[in-house]
């Protein structure tokens, strides 16, 4: 294997991950997209085998299989990773003079702010709140995970979609279009399947977060149930947005938005918006371009004392998209 200095950054999603090899002048050399490698959804062991794979599929490309730093965001974090932790999760798995590790949404707000001040909202699977301001104290609110908080996420969003189905069924509530759009996202004929389909074996929390995408196209087209939900959701992070904006007492700090709930729904990105705009009338709220993955190679420069020159960052922006266009 050929030696030489290259840091990988992954992003470790609810429900997939990326990782991406960049060299010192910031050429991304390689882009893996895996399964996620939360073990606290997955367990450990699972989440292994999947960064075990992305692992080896980077190094196929590549040909190293040494790498000067690593930094992972992983959404089963709320926080930084004690080196336990870290070796617990990667020991055997990657070889690096560094490993770093944060959450998900962490690396996201790097790639965001760049190390200035900003709130960064990430609605995947899960959902959480983080905001920086001038010094590297991080502030954040959820980050719960699916069975204690979540709240606007595709999770939860999707889980009330369900619930309102099992209610409208029983006729203890509405109906509701969201009845047959499960039947068709399960396949089933009688929505007496979904028991065998959730219990039997118990189905994988991001199966039922893409159920989400069902509740948003049933909003857009009028229904009554499905709207509630979805301007729910948006109500549920917005209030995320403010109340870090508060706790950093910095007006007009811009608050990006980011995450499959946000760029798959239109109506949750607007309704988000429109209530910030009337909370937070100093910000700046947008969808945020830049990819998670290129937050976790920051922070790699950042725990590395490496200055991130305008340079390497326009050189990791034009090479990243080099390699989706082949």
């Amino acid at each position: 294997m050929l030696r030489q200095e290259v840091f990988l950054g992954i992003d470790g999603g609810g429900t997939h991950s990326t990782a991406i090899a960049v060299d010192m002048e910031g050429n991304v050399l390689a882009k893996v997209i895996g399964e996620s490698i939360n073990y606290y959804a997955l367990g450990m062991q699972r989440a292994r085998h999947h960064l075990t794979q992305i692992i080896e599929q980077i190094i196929e490309q590549i040909k190293i299989d040494f790498f000067d730093s690593v930094y992972i965001g992983n959404s089963a974090l709320s926080q930084e990773a004690s080196p336990s932790m870290i070796d617990e999760f990667t020991g055997g798995i990657i070889k690096s003079r560094s490993v770093y590790m944060h959450s998900d949404s962490y690396i996201a707000l790097v790639a965001m702010t760049i190390g200035r001040p900003g709130i960064l909202i990430i609605s995947g699977t899960g959902s959480m709140g983080m905001a920086k301001g001038y010094t590297d104290e991080l502030l954040t609110i959820g980050g719960w995970g699916h069975l204690l908080g979540d709240y606007g996420s595709a999770y939860h969003i999707a889980i009330q979609g369900i619930q309102a189905v099992v209610l409208a069924e029983d006729q203890m509530a509405k109906a509701t279009t969201l009845q047959e759009a499960l039947k068709r996202y399960y396949a089933v004929g009688d929505l007496q399947d979904l028991i065998d389909k959730f219990y039997n074996p118990p189905v994988d929390k991001h199966i039922i977060a893409g159920f989400a995408s069902e509740v948003a196209n049933c909003a857009e087209q009028g229904d009554e149930v499905a709207l509630k939900l979805v301007k729910q959701a948006a109500l549920d992070l917005a209030a995320h947005a403010i109340e870090l904006e508060k706790r950093l007492n910095i007006r007009g700090v811009p608050i990006g938005a980011s995450g499959s709930v946000f760029r798959k729904n239109s109506t949750i990105f607007a309704e988000f918006k429109s209530l910030l705009k009337q909370h937070c009338p100093l910000s700046t709220v947008q969808l945020i371009d830049c990819p998670p993955e290129f937050g976790a190679i920051y922070a790699c420069f950042h725990k590395e004392n490496i200055v991130l020159t305008p340079s390497i960052q326009e050189r990791m922006k034009l090479t990243y998209e080099m390699l989706k266009e082949e």
